[in-house]
């Protein structure tokens, strides 16, 4: 929505590794964002570029290096399967939003996660900052939108699976 809304916007889509970025984050975006909203698609530069001139850039956290983060000017960044990723990573991109064509209270990193004892459970929800916002939801509360027979298959897991993933 940012890439769309605010034309000339720089947002950073990444995953832990290369290969998990190419095999699900990739994949579902092309699968979610409609073909005709993407002027380019700049595969070797893990770049997608908008009608607007917005551009989305797809990178891996793993072995990102701090002057990389550091001479980036976001305007927003979305983090996949975040449990996995360093503090370091979050607070580099945190410092990066200065996207002038993006409002300050529209500079947000968004983030999707599994529950895990990281240092995402203590910053976001032992000692949650005034600007964090968390939004859980059960796997159940997903049903819809779900192959039929997904979730009877999950319940089947011993408890202490289905207590933190289900």
């Amino acid at each position: 929505d940012l890439s769309l809304r605010y034309p000339d916007n720089y947002i950073l889509m990444g995953r832990k590794t290369y290969p998990e970025l190419r095999d699900s984050l990739l994949k579902e975006f092309f699968t979610i964002c409609p073909d005709a909203l993407n002027k380019d698609y700049l595969k070797a530069e893990g770049k997608v570029i908008f009608y607007n001139k917005s551009e989305i850039i797809f990178r891996h956290l793993d072995t990102i290096a701090e002057a990389e983060i550091r001479s980036m000017n976001l305007g927003g960044a979305f983090i996949d399967q975040a449990e996995e990723i360093d503090r370091g990573v979050f607070d580099g991109l945190r410092g990066r939003l200065r996207r002038n064509t993006v409002p300050d209270e529209d500079k947000k990193i968004f983030m999707s996660t599994n529950p895990a004892l990281t240092w995402l459970f203590s910053e976001f929800k032992q000692n949650p900052q005034p600007e964090y916002e968390v939004i859980e939801a059960s796997t159940l509360e997903n049903a819809k939108n779900l192959p039929v027979g997904y979730i009877d298959d999950l319940m089947k897991y011993p408890e202490n699976y289905r207590r933190q993933f289900v």
